[in-house]
């Protein structure tokens, strides 16, 4: 049998590692869908306004002065500064604005909550029709929000809290081995280093997390019905270097596959969580909706 030659081999080396990219891609993964409403409504119910708990990464506070042995970074120019012996002003020595504020430290906590993400969540409840009725609350202390609730006829109040979001790499997906096998295959025949075809592969999945806290109170009485916390995925893809046909992107770095998500910088991870910005906040409607409709089981 003539043997092939090494050339060859490495063209059919490539097709072979092609073709197992080709059926071992990874799948965004998102939060399932709703089921379908089942059973008889249960009882009017109040919501309370949803509060975030956390601090955005974005809207970290600024410094005042910064401490000693504190290093700080420059919201406005992004300057870095080193640690200092003593206290200092927190004006940017680069800029001169008054923007220094701790460094970013992963995971990057995204903003979720706003006016829509409320008027979102109420709304596709009352659609679903699983509550006799669905009566969203105005701001105020715990005793208001009672009062409001029993002046609109509501059996139940529902409060929920968003005590934590982050955007993280959740894994390297199935085009991760391949990316591997073309890495190598491009430093032997174009350049260590070099392997355009990894740059477009949409290798690691990227997600959106939240916590959700909620307490269940029983309107006319004020007694805890229930009370919990749940960690829910609220939207994820699959990111390349570069992406193509609609494949969502995150920056470029040289062997970026093998060395995410320690590379990514703030401004990176800022760019991912503004991706899924959009379906982790109907993702966010859409799991406040479960675990509404999970409460009007557990307070029978």
């Amino acid at each position: 049998m003539r043997s092939l030659h090494p050339s060859s081999r490495l063209r059919r080396f490539a097709l072979l590692a092609l073709a197992l990219v080709a059926g071992g891609a990874g799948c965004a993964a998102t939060a399932p869908p709703l089921e379908p409403p089942s059973g008889p409504p249960g009882p009017a119910l109040a919501v309370a306004p949803l509060r975030q708990a956390y601090v955005p990464t974005a809207a970290r506070p600024v410094f005042a002065e910064v401490p000693a042995g504190e290093r700080a970074v420059c919201g406005a120019c992004g300057e870095e500064l080193d640690p200092a012996p003593k206290a200092r002003p927190a004006a940017c020595p680069e800029c001169g604005r008054n923007a220094l504020r701790a460094p970013f430290v992963p995971p990057y906590a995204p903003p979720l909550l706003d006016e829509e993400a409320q008027r979102r969540f109420v709304e596709l409840l009352a659609r679903r029709g699983t509550f006799a009725r669905v009566l969203r609350l105005a701001p105020g202390a715990d005793e208001e929000l009672l009062a409001q609730a029993r002046k609109g006829g509501a059996r139940w109040l529902l409060s929920v809290e968003l005590s934590d979001a982050r955007t993280r790499l959740l894994r390297k997906n199935g085009w991760h081995v391949p990316k591997a096998v073309l890495f190598v295959l491009c430093a032997v025949l174009i350049f260590p280093g070099i392997d355009p075809p990894n740059w477009f592969l949409p290798g690691e999945d990227y997600g959106t997390e939240a916590t959700l806290r909620w307490r269940l109170r029983d309107v006319a009485s004020g007694e805890t019905l229930g009370r919990g916390e749940e960690r829910t995925l609220l939207a994820a893809d699959s990111f390349a270097a570069f992406g193509l046909g609609g494949v969502p992107s995150r920056p470029f770095y040289f062997a970026g596959f093998l060395r995410t998500p320690g590379c990514l910088d703030e401004e990176a991870w800022e760019g991912i969580a503004d991706t899924l910005q959009p379906a982790a906040r109907e993702g966010l409607a859409r799991a406040l909706v479960r675990l509404a409709e999970a409460r009007r089981e557990t307070a029978k």
